[in-house]
């Protein structure tokens, strides 16, 4: 009886294991897609919210998201990191990035953005929805 229950118990765990690593995979492979996005729809942001930096031209999502993190972690603190996985959206015309905090479906509030140029690396505009 005790091995049947210790069995039980066992897969049991597994299976929560399983399940938890599953979610975290899924979560990360849907927010680590780029998604298009209309640069001249947050013409607004970047009149509000200008940044003078500039990062130097990116190679890729990867590299966009590394130097966007970096910019955020020097303005809004290592708790940004809280924020990933991060979002991702490409203007393909414009050629600029967008690159946004994500909340677990389960809490309120805003999250870290930031607007870059693909060829220059200069930052359009960073802010933090509330």
């Amino acid at each position: 009886m005790k091995k049947k229950k210790g069995i039980l118990l066992t897969i049991a765990v597994l299976a929560v294991v399983g399940v938890t690593v599953f979610l975290i995979a899924y979560n990360y492979s849907v927010f680590s897609k780029v998604r298009p996005f209309d640069v001249d729809d947050y013409q607004e942001f970047i009149d509000t919210f200008p940044s003078n930096e500039c990062l130097g031209k990116l190679s890729g999502k990867t590299d966009a998201v590394k130097k966007a993190e970096i910019i955020l972690v020097k303005i809004y603190g290592k708790q940004v990191k809280k924020e990933r996985p991060y979002q991702i959206f490409y203007d393909e015309e414009a050629g600029v990035w967008l690159v946004q905090g994500s909340l677990p479906s389960n809490m309120h509030g805003g999250v870290a953005k930031i607007i870059i140029e693909n060829n220059t690396g200069k930052v359009l505009a960073v802010w933090h929805e509330k």
